[in-house]
């Protein structure tokens, strides 16, 4: 059995919708690794991007004073922290990867417990691609394998749906699939 023939089963068309289920996974060697490549190539452009820290609004901190804050505006933030400070951690992200881990979905507003104050509104493939480019700041700051983890089902759930799919020239979904690509590349060279 070649690589070419072996299905890469974590993409759903329906996702985020219906959850990708990754429970007692089992590794299938070189063949596997193959087809989860064949998956991010055939996405990524060869376009050169610009930077997306410089499209990211530079918030001082966050105002919870409503109780609730968009989820980009608290991606922004935790991406010019975990860029200006490379030791910086914030419980809040663990507790929304915990939380992204249970429900697979990632929503447009929350309460400063990481709440979703809407249970229906979690659609915005940017609120995806940040959340990863995150992961993968976190990752490459710390080698947290937690964000990795959560990193590879957001980059799934993007390549999965075809909503989101068809936001492949958008800068942030370009940007995390090709992060999240090199830092498991990276990974996979390191341990062969």
């Amino acid at each position: 059995m070649t690589g070419d023939r072996f299905h890469y089963k974590y993409l759903k068309s329906d996702a985020p919708n219906e959850k990708i289920n990754y429970s007692y996974s089992s590794f299938h060697g070189q063949e596997f690794i193959d087809a989860y490549r064949r998956t991010r190539k055939g996405f990524i452009t060869k376009k050169q991007l610009p930077s997306i820290y410089d499209s990211i609004s530079s918030q001082l901190s966050l105002n919870w004073t409503n109780g609730y804050l968009e989820t980009e505006a608290i991606f922004d933030f935790w991406l010019i922290r975990l860029i200006e400070d490379k030791e910086w951690i914030d419980s809040e992200i663990n507790l929304l990867i915990k939380r992204f881990e249970v429900t697979k979905k990632i929503y447009t507003t929350y309460k400063e417990d990481m709440r979703p104050i809407d249970k229906t509104s979690y659609h915005d493939v940017v609120n995806y691609a940040k959340f990863g480019l995150v992961l993968a700041k976190m990752y490459k700051n710390t080698n947290y394998f937690p964000a990795l983890n959560a990193l590879i089902k957001i980059s799934d759930i993007i390549l999965s749906n075809e909503k989101f799919y068809g936001k492949k020239n958008n800068l942030y979904v370009q940007s995390v699939i090709r992060e999240e690509f090199e830092l498991v590349n990276n990974l996979i060279a390191k341990n062969l």
